[in-house]
């Protein structure tokens, strides 16, 4: 029997950030520790046949863009899936210093707060694709109707999506982080 579409989604949420992790760059242990992170600050909730599935730590008004946004991106013939949500501020710092595949450190990315994520397409074969032939334009379009700040208008980074209406600033952000943790960041979102 095949995965309802929004199971996989839900299912990615988690599965993207534990994916990307590399064996050269975190031990077995620092893994394990990750996960359970990842698991102490997600969700759980029953998908539309009553299953259990888990959630990453996503914002619940990042959750329900994304799956509108992806939903949408299908309905208008876009082949996209959500690649990474939440990160780490380990995982940020790894991507922007070893990686070099960002321009923010951790704790001045909106990933790091569950309120950022990367919608990236896929190719015939089913891998994931950058290339500037899909229609990434077409893909922000929706995502600004949803609400998302689009990362495509900043000229540079088409796969991201971010809302955190209600904070000015990464900066604000993680003031709000080191006072008083990630609840008084979500709360603050409007």
């Amino acid at each position: 029997m095949n995965e309802h579409w929004l199971v996989k989604i839900w299912k990615r949420l988690v599965g993207a950030e534990l994916r990307k992790i590399e064996a050269k760059s975190y031990n077995k242990k620092d893994e394990r520790v990750f996960q359970d992170k990842v698991k102490k600050q997600g969700t759980k909730r029953l998908d539309e046949a009553g299953n259990e599935v888990y959630a990453t730590a996503l914002h619940p008004k990042v959750q329900k863009r994304v799956i509108k946004l992806i939903a949408e991106a299908h309905k208008a013939g876009l082949n996209v899936d959500l690649f990474e949500g939440y990160r780490s501020f380990e995982r940020q710092n790894y991507l922007y210093n070893v990686k070099k595949t960002t321009k923010a450190k951790g704790g001045r990315s909106w990933h790091n707060y569950g309120l950022a994520v990367d919608v990236v397409f896929k190719d015939s074969r089913g891998r994931w694709s950058w290339a500037n032939k899909h229609d990434w334009k077409a893909l922000g379009l929706i995502g600004k109707k949803l609400g998302f700040t689009w990362g495509g208008d900043w000229g540079w980074d088409m796969a991201h999506f971010e809302y955190h209406k209600g904070i000015k600033s990464t900066r604000d952000a993680l003031k709000m982080f080191n006072e008083d943790g990630k609840g008084a960041v979500w709360k603050a979102v409007k």
